[in-house]
């Protein structure tokens, strides 16, 4: 069991690695993915795809803001939210691979650019599922709350 304060830490740690993943794909990933040029390409679905991924991201970010808040205000925070938060980011990021490998093929250097990002998003994803499932175990219910 760790301290209300590590605990906190590393709800911040999922929480940002959630929001680098939305700004590289915000920022990065749809508007190169929108200029692909390669013939079997469907730039307007794909982006419109990365799209809800953004705003899949974007929900479970307020759920973790919530549960930081809820958290300083009352101390308790529901196990299941964070694990559920943990499976989905997990779930999205095994989802998010099967894009990035579809770009790996491609020989424009620009579309290279873009699946090593998505490699990257994968990782941060998978990381923060993964940390998020441990961070709901760690927390020792019986320690007094820390403002």
């Amino acid at each position: 069991m760790i301290n209300e304060i590590n605990w906190r830490r590393l709800l911040y740690t999922v929480t940002g690695l959630v929001i680098i993943v939305v700004l590289v794909v915000a920022s990065f990933v749809i508007p190169s993915v929108k200029v692909d040029t390669s013939p079997m390409s469907t730039p307007e679905s794909a982006a419109n795809g990365l799209w809800v991924f953004v705003l899949l991201h974007l929900i479970i970010v307020a759920i973790l803001f919530w549960a930081i808040r809820i958290n300083k205000q009352f101390g308790r925070v529901k196990k299941g939210n964070l694990i559920t938060v943990g499976v989905i980011l997990v779930l999205l990021s095994l989802m998010f691979i099967d894009g990035a490998a579809a770009f790996a093929g491609h020989t424009d250097p620009v579309m290279s650019g873009v699946s090593t990002a998505m490699f990257i998003c994968v990782g941060f994803d998978f990381i923060a599922g993964i940390l998020a499932i441990t961070v709901s175990f760690l927390r020792n219910p019986t320690q007094p709350k820390i403002k």
